[in-house]
Parts: structure tokens; C-alpha cells; sequence
């Protein structure tokens, strides 16, 4: 599958986009038609998230109104599985940290030695797709939490709901380690929000960024 997501800011034409697929699950998917029906006629904005196979779409979310939190319809768990990075992955985790550092404009120096001290550290873990396809890492802990970090997915393999399933399976392999889990993510984007609070994860502080001249 071709997957990617397409938002919209027009409920009447989410509904009009995603209707076949709500309908096909009339039970399961009542809150988010009864979200949409309210949305169009109050007037009351909002994101819609339409997961788009090809033309067909296999998925949906909205947030609507505005801060009243993302309602996520039920989809299939990715293909794949997840797995310690390992020595042979190098210079694919390399690029994909330097990436990662450009966009998200964070230090993207020494990448080669983070990726190097997190593979050994077993702090490292790709989502594995007949061959790496995302990657997140592992802070070391403190006072019993560790923060996911650096999660990454290159262009050509985004859409596909890797990056959630390699955070979701990382995030319980932690747990499973009797530490907490925390990370960090931007307001505005409000996908990557929704993601992570339906696998669990729950806004408790911000965090502002001060550059000096």
C-alpha cells in the first residue's frame, strides 16, 4: 500500500471524503459522524485527518473543535516488527540522524558517535519492514524515566503508521523495563499530538525555547 495522510480544515468536505469509510462501521465509527454532523452545522472548525490508500481511504481523525482532542477510527497495526538496532544499520542510522537534526533544527553533529554510543548502550530500535524503515532512540534514565527521542521516518516510507508502531512497541519495551517514558513533540503539529496521545502518551507540561542573538 501507498499510504499518506491528507488534512483538511473543512468538515463538510471530510465528511463528503471519508463518508464510504465511516459508514462501512456504523457502530464503531458513531462518535466521529456525530462529531462531523455537529462540526458542519456549528460552524465549529477544527483538523480532519483522512488515511489515504491510493484514492480509498482506510482511515480518520478529526480534532473538533479546536482543543477538545483528536478521535482516532481503528486501523490495522503496520507490518513489521521491532528490533535493537545493530552494527549493519549504521550508515542508514547515521544519515537518518543528520536528517532528523535538519529538520527538526536540533544538533545534528556527531552523529556518526550517537548513533554508534546508542546502538551499544542498546538504546536504539528500528521498525523493520523487510529492511529499516523508522527509527526512535532511548534516553539514558533518570530518576527512573527515559525519553523517546530522535523518531524518524524517511519521506519515501511516511504515511504508514511506522513511526507510531516503532514509539508504541519502544514505549512497552521500556515499561516492561520498570521505567517511565516521556518525549517531546511540537505543538504544532498537531498529527504527531494526536498519534502519541492515542498510544497513551499525555500533555503535562510546555517546554519554551529561547535562541540568544
Amino acid at each position: 500500500m501507498a499510504l499518506h495522510i491528507v488534512e483538511l480544515h473543512d468538515a463538510s468536505e471530510a465528511l463528503d471524503r471519508a463518508r464510504g469509510f465511516l459508514v462501512t462501521e456504523p457502530a464503531h465509527h458513531n462518535l466521529l459522524l456525530t462529531i462531523l454532523e455537529t462540526s458542519i452545522e456549528f460552524s465549529l472548525g477544527g483538523a480532519f485527518w483522512l488515511v489515504v490508500d491510493d484514492t480509498d481511504v482506510v482511515g480518520f481523525g478529526l480534532e473538533s473543535p479546536p482543543g477538545m482532542g483528536a478521535v482516532l477510527a481503528r486501523m490495522p497495526a503496520p507490518i513489521g516488527r521491532l528490533r535493537l538496532a545493530e552494527r549493519a544499520d549504521r550508515p542508514t542510522l547515521v544519515e537518518w540522524t543528520i536528517a532528523f537534526g535538519g529538520e527538526t533544527e536540533t544538533i545534528a553533529t556527531h552523529a556518526e558517535q550517537i548513533v554508534d554510543l546508542a546502538v551499544a548502550r542498546e538504546q536504539l530500535w528500528v521498525w523493520d519492514d523487510g529492511g529499516p524503515v523508522s527509527m526512535s532512540g532511548a534516553s539514558n534514565a533518570a530518576a527512573g524515566v527515559a525519553r523517546v527521542q530522535r523518531v524518524y521516518t524517511p519521506p519515501e516510507h511516511r504515511g504508514r503508521g511506522y513511526a507510531t508502531a516503532c514509539v508504541e512497541h519502544q514505549s512497552r519495551l521500556l515499561a516492561e523495563r520498570g521505567l517511565g517514558c516521556v518525549l517531546y513533540t511540537q505543538l504544532s503539529n498537531p498529527t504527531s499530538n494526536a498519534i502519541y496521545q492515542r498510544i497513551g502518551y499525555q500533555p503535562i507540561a510546555e517546554t519554551l525555547v529561547y535562541r540568544f542573538a
